[in-house]
C-alpha cells in the first residue's frame, strides 16, 4: 500500500507490479496502491507501457485514491476498486492499546496536537493561533527539520499523540487516519509535494472535505463521528471482503 506505483518514491517501479513474476498465471492483487497524485506524468513512456501490461495480468486491482480508479481505466484501461488504507482496517481499540504504552506524552489535560512532515512558518502560525484562542498548549513529538541529527519518536508515543490530544493538526495523510480513526476534531494542510491528491480524496471519501485548511481559514464546524464511522464501518467491511475474494482465489487456484 501507499506510494508504491509513484515513480519518485520506488527504487524499482515495474517491481511493485510483480515483474518478477514469470508465470502469468500466477494471482495478482494490488491492494490500496497509490499514485499519489491524480496524473502519472512522472511515468516515462517505456514505464508506462510496461506498467500497463503487467496491470493487466493482474486478478484484482485496487487503489487507495478515487484519482487512482480513474487512472486505472484512462491510462491502463484496468477497472480498479477504491478501497481503505489498510491502516483503517483495524479498530481504534486495537490502536490504543499500543498508543496506552506511548511514554513521552504525560499530560492529562487538552492540547493540540502537530504532526507536520514538512513545517513552515504559516503552517505553525495557523496551529499556534487556533491553540491560543482554545487556551491549549501545542505539543509536537517530530524533530525539528533544522535539526542536523534527527531522532524520531517510537511508533507508541506517535500513536498516543493522537490518541490523548483534543485537536490535531498536520499535513499528513496517515496523520488524518489516525485522528479519523480516534475520533479526533483535525485539520489538514495541503500538502502538494507529497501529493495532495492522498488528502483530498480521503477527505472526501470520508464527507468531511472542510477539514482542508483553504487561504489560511479553519473550519469552525465540528465532525460528526456518528456519521463517519457508520461510513467507515460500511467501506471497511466492502475492503475486507474484496481481500477475502481473493484469497479465496488463491485457496481455489490450491
Amino acid at each position: 500500500s501507499d506510494q508504491v506505483w509513484r515513480e519518485p518514491y520506488s527504487i524499482s517501479l515495474p517491481l511493485f507490479f510483480f515483474d518478477f513474476l514469470n508465470n502469468p498465471q500466477k494471482k495478482r492483487m494490488s491492494y490500496a496502491a497509490s499514485f499519489g497524485r491524480g496524473d502519472i506524468t512522472e511515468y516515462s513512456k517505456t514505464q508506462k507501457k510496461q506498467c500497463k501490461q503487467l496491470l493487466k495480468l493482474f486478478d484484482i486491482v485496487t487503489v487507495r485514491e478515487k484519482e487512482g480508479v480513474d487512472i486505472c481505466l484512462n491510462e491502463f484501461e484496468v477497472d480498479a476498486q477504491q478501497v481503505l488504507d489498510p491502516t483503517m482496517l483495524l479498530l481504534s481499540s486495537d490502536y490504543a492499546k499500543l498508543a496506552e504504552q506511548g511514554e513521552f506524552i504525560t499530560r492529562t489535560t487538552p492540547f493540540v496536537f502537530l504532526y507536520l512532515l514538512d513545517p513552515t512558518r504559516e503552517k505553525l502560525e495557523i496551529a499556534n493561533s487556533f491553540a491560543r484562542a482554545k487556551g491549549l498548549e501545542v505539543v509536537s513529538i517530530l524533530p525539528s527539520s533544522n535539526k542536523a541529527s534527527k531522532t524520531y519518536p517510537h511508533v507508541f508515543d506517535v500513536l498516543s499523540g493522537f490518541y490523548k490530544s483534543e485537536y490535531v493538526f498536520s499535513d499528513s495523510f496517515h496523520a488524518s487516519v489516525f485522528s479519523i480513526i480516534f475520533e479526533k476534531q483535525f485539520y489538514v494542510y495541503p500538502n502538494y509535494k507529497r501529493g495532495n491528491s492522498r488528502l483530498s480524496s480521503l477527505l472526501k471519501m470520508m464527507n468531511i472535505s472542510d477539514r482542508m485548511i483553504e487561504d489560511g481559514k479553519v473550519t469552525v464546524s465540528s465532525i460528526d463521528y456518528t456519521n463517519v464511522n457508520t461510513h467507515l464501518n460500511e467501506l471497511r467491511h466492502q475492503s475486507i471482503c474484496i481481500l477475502k475474494k481473493f484469497l479465496k482465489t488463491i485457496q481455489n487456484a490450491g
